[in-house]
């Protein structure tokens, strides 16, 4: 497919309706039409050696639809040494989180996107009293040709040394408009906005339950 076989971290991003994928240090990878993968040489770290362990973001730090990647590690290889040398002395219970490094010892940068703007669409549904976040709801969203994107809440929540939250974000390319949007939440009921502009933050409320 065109992909690395293993990475420090990685993370899904979309901008123009075919799902890239960042890898660390490999960088951005583009998605062909034929479905497989090449490197694009954006983002990609030259020398990765010296860092320990690495995290990564993808998320629209400054509200202008494109979406900004946060990336942050531990550069001394040296000081995880000590750590894990440390850690063998204690039982399989210590908080070895707190033990590997402090807030200081961590390198974060924010990398603001600045690539060619693109039409986009942000959708972050709200569910009922107990699942605010609508974990589990999935959306699909229909655009020019076809195409249908479908994104779940939370589907990121386990990635490794990753991080997701709960807006989704879909790329429309040049399309001004997305076709048809669905929510279908973890109930099985289903919300269908039809037609909806592009560039703006939709947010989707789950109807109440009728008893």
């Amino acid at each position: 497919m065109g992909l690395p076989g293993s990475s420090g971290c990685a993370s899904w991003v979309d901008y123009d309706g075919s799902l890239d994928l960042y890898a660390f240090p490999q960088g951005l990878y583009s998605r062909q039409p034929d479905g497989t993968y090449s490197a694009s040489g954006l983002l990609k770290r030259r020398d990765s050696s010296g860092v320990y362990r690495v995290f990564c973001s993808w998320f629209d730090a400054d509200n202008d639809g494109r979406r900004d990647l946060l990336l942050t590690y531990i550069p001394d290889t040296k000081l995880a040494q000590r750590v894990w040398e440390k850690i063998r002395q204690y039982s399989l219970f210590v908080n070895w989180k707190t033990k590997a490094a402090t807030a200081s010892q961590w390198v974060s940068t924010l990398y603001s996107n600045g690539a060619p703007e693109q039409k986009w669409l942000i959708v972050r549904p709200e569910g009922l009293v107990g699942s605010r976040e609508a974990i589990g709801a999935r959306v699909a969203v229909s655009s020019a040709g076809d195409r249908v994107d479908v994104q779940q809440v939370g589907q990121a929540n386990n990635a490794t040394r990753s991080q997701g939250h709960y807006q989704l974000y879909f790329g429309l390319g040049v399309e001004d408009v997305a076709e048809n949007v669905t929510v279908t939440w973890s109930t099985g009921a289903n919300t269908e906005l039809g037609a909806v502009a592009a560039n703006q933050i939709l947010v989707i409320r789950q109807p109440e339950q009728v008893e």
